[in-house]
């Protein structure tokens, strides 16, 4: 069962962790001008500030789940090897 959950958050430690790449790369192309937001907004009907707000709440939300995976799961399985 542990090792159930082991691979399950690391599935969606690992999904969370791309799809926070990919937020990253779209906010850089559009920071850039590399990509024209017009594009976006066929996707996103919404002005790009909201746009920018989502990508970075998005990231920060990333950010407190990594720290939660590697605190309680990462770590804590490297113990509980070295302590048996």
């Amino acid at each position: 069962m542990k090792k159930k959950i082991y691979i399950i958050s690391t599935m969606a430690f690992l999904s969370i962790l791309i799809s926070i790449i990919l937020m990253l790369s779209l906010l850089l192309l559009m920071r850039f001008e590399i990509l024209d937001k017009s594009i976006l907004y066929g996707f996103f009907i919404m002005n790009s500030w909201i746009l920018y707000i989502s990508c970075v709440a998005w990231v920060l939300l990333g950010y407190r789940l990594w720290n939660f995976w590697w605190k309680w799961i990462y770590i804590d399985k490297k113990h509980r090897k070295f302590n048996k």
